[in-house]
């Protein structure tokens, strides 16, 4: 009887354990870098960086949640690319914007509906960098780039593909602002290429 009784739980444990699955593993995201790409040489004494912008934190602001913030990638951006070679001015790099904010897409009703995976959210992107040197004698140059990127997202995604689309979007808008920004340093600070 207790033999019974003990396969019983067994079985009825073993079952159990069977019927459990692991939780999918969390995506792993490279940085995101532009170490491949070539130097911009600035003739300035130092590059130093501020970022005026403060995310808020809560919604409808999601940048914080993604796995490599635009924040993140922008600094990377300014240590990759940008070097102080050596002049009498200092360049100070401001990250003005760095945001990405959630809208809910409105969903269409009636059996079309029902039948229909519909798009659920809407995320924006959103980075604005500007660089000013500024020399002793009071000369100086500056130059601005702003860049956005829009995606949706269809309900019932997952969070790890949730994750995996805010990283497409940090990657695009990077690289939207990567070509943006190096034609605005070429035109506007052409005098201090080296």
């Amino acid at each position: 009887m207790i033999r019974k009784l003990a396969l019983s739980i067994l079985a009825v444990a073993g079952l159990a354990l069977a019927a459990c699955s692991t939780p999918p593993k969390e995506p792993v995201f490279p940085d995101i870098t532009f170490a491949h790409k070539p130097q911009i040489r600035l003739a300035v004494s130092a590059i130093t960086v501020r970022e005026s912008y403060l995310p808020p934190l809560k919604a409808p602001n999601v940048e914080h949640e993604f796995p490599v913030t635009i924040s993140q990638a922008a600094r990377r951006w300014i240590a990759d690319r940008l070097v102080a070679v050596g002049g009498p001015g200092v360049a100070t790099v401001d990250i003005v914007q760095a945001s990405a904010v959630e809208t809910e897409l409105p969903k269409q009703g009636g059996v079309k509906g029902l039948v229909t995976k519909q798009q659920a959210q809407q995320y924006d992107a959103t980075l604005k960098v500007e660089i000013t040197v500024q020399e002793p004698s009071g000369a100086g140059g500056f130059a601005a780039a702003e860049t956005v990127r829009t995606i949706s997202v269809p309900e019932n995604i997952t969070l790890n593909e949730r994750d995996k689309a805010y990283y497409r979007l940090t990657e695009g808008v990077m690289n939207d602002f990567d070509m943006v920004m190096e034609d605005k340093i070429r035109q506007f600070l052409g005098a201090y290429i080296r």
